[in-house]
């Protein structure tokens, strides 16, 4: 029973960190893909 509650827990922090890091990486390389 413990294990089914940290199951949809997991999911949802993996969407989260993986939408900041989303645009955290555009925001760096957004400088260089201009000036090309």
């Amino acid at each position: 029973q413990h294990q089914e509650q940290q199951h949809p827990h997991r999911r949802q922090h993996r969407q989260k960190a993986h939408h900041q890091r989303r645009p955290y990486r555009k925001l760096q390389p957004p400088h260089r893909r201009l000036y090309q």
